[in-house]
């Protein structure tokens, strides 16, 4: 990730990244660009538990997601 993440929350409803194209495209070049499906949306899995689905829940895997991001950039040699 070399230290610089910008991390994609979707507005429900939207799926994809084409849409934040000309977004991403000026971040520049270096910018590892990570986002993540929500609990029970798109490509997730399906959680069958809806207390485990709240605006709590998803900024928790937003952040696990960067967090991610971020350790796998230090692993591979970035600054």
């Amino acid at each position: 990730a070399n230290g610089k993440v910008a991390l994609i929350c979707q507005p429900l409803g939207n799926c994809g990244m084409l849409h934040w194209f000309s977004t991403i495209s000026l971040l520049g070049p270096g910018w590892t660009v990570v986002s993540w499906d929500y609990r029970g949306f798109f490509e997730s899995e399906d959680s069958r538990r809806l207390r485990n689905i709240s605006v709590r829940n998803h900024a928790e895997d937003g952040r696990a997601v960067l967090e991610a991001a971020l350790r796998d950039g230090d692993q591979s040699g970035g600054p």
